[in-house]
């Protein structure tokens, strides 16, 4: 196993492992964590004007991945699946939150024209 392996099975949604060998307890905190957490954010970002506050697009990823870490413990997920999630939702909140703040500066940029 080089290092191209080990990152590629540490992503929740690709790699080696299989979605459908996991529990639901898994599935849930999988689609939690890396689909409603980053719409979340997006929207956050985006539209409820946390844009304005750069460091809002900072902090909201990690709080994301918090609460997708505490998610995954109450539902009794392994430590592994728990981790790839937490991975998986700062990387995606990350992303989100990115473009969202992207698209609110060009946006509030060329509405003055």
């Amino acid at each position: 196993m080089d290092l191209g392996d080990l990152f590629l099975a540490s992503l929740p949604l690709g790699g080696s492992g299989s979605r459908r060998d996991s529990s639901p307890a898994e599935q849930l905190s999988a689609a939690v964590g890396c689909g409603l957490f980053p719409i979340a954010d997006f929207s956050l970002v985006l539209f409820a004007g946390g844009w304005r506050h750069g460091s809002m697009a900072l902090w909201l990823p990690v709080v994301f991945t918090v609460l997708s870490v505490l998610l995954g413990r109450m539902l009794r997920v392994g430590t592994a699946s728990t981790l790839q999630v937490a991975l998986g939702c700062i990387f995606f909140c990350f992303l989100a939150s990115g473009v969202a703040f992207l698209l609110a500066v060009f946006g509030s940029f060329f509405s003055g024209f």
